[in-house]
């Protein structure tokens, strides 16, 4: 069975090494984590969010996400992983609500100084 840290090491491209290093544990280590004989820990799991831009939560769930593995004929990348969270969304709506109002607030800035 494939988990969850190995499909994304190799939809990202990562050599364990580089996520060894990112986790600061040793290789062994980290392979063991691939494999499921060990368990993440919390820390290690925020530090793979970190890592992969991913909710810590993520990565402690038992849950997988959906994967397409892309691999027909015309197929142009790796692994495909979605998330299927709505954790954090009413953040990045807040967020991307005062980015539109200060992005409306120079545009009419700029209609002003046009219009002098």
């Amino acid at each position: 069975m494939r988990t969850k840290q190995f499909l994304l090491r190799l939809s990202h491209g990562y050599a364990e090494d580089h996520v060894s290093a990112h986790l600061n544990i040793s290789k062994e280590d980290y392979t063991k984590l691939e494999s499921g004989e060990k368990k993440l820990t919390a820390d290690q799991a925020k530090s793979l969010g970190e890592l992969y831009n991913l909710d810590p939560q993520y990565f402690l769930s038992d849950d997988y996400s959906v994967v397409n593995h892309n691999n027909g004929t015309h197929s142009h990348s790796g692994p495909i992983h979605i998330y299927n969270s709505n954790h954090g969304l009413k953040e990045l709506i807040d967020k991307l609500l005062v980015e539109r109002d200060e992005q409306n607030k120079e545009i009419a800035s700029l209609k002003l100084k046009i219009n002098k």
